[in-house]
């Protein structure tokens, strides 16, 4: 996404094309399942919350020192959302 690693955005998506695609070829993302959800009718308001990150790399549990330190600004984003 070209920022760096740790950087927290929110921004309310108004399309499947304002998601990610998905991580790879045997992954549905978020994108796939609205664009599948909008052959049902307009899709409400989402607001999404990112945490970049250096690398793609193979899926694990751990989480990078960059996003871990992200972790209390997310909180604070899904807070004043929900709030």
């Amino acid at each position: 996404m070209g920022h760096r690693p740790g950087t927290v955005r929110c921004f309310p998506a108004r399309t499947p094309a304002d998601f990610p695609p998905a991580l790879g070829a045997h992954d549905i993302g978020l994108r796939d399942l609205l664009s599948a959800a909008t052959l049902l009718g307009p899709l409400p308001r989402i607001d999404v919350i990112t945490v970049s990150v250096t690398d793609l790399v193979p899926m694990k549990i751990e989480l990078s020192p960059a996003v871990a330190a992200a972790l209390p600004e997310v909180a604070q984003q899904v807070r004043a959302l929900v709030g």
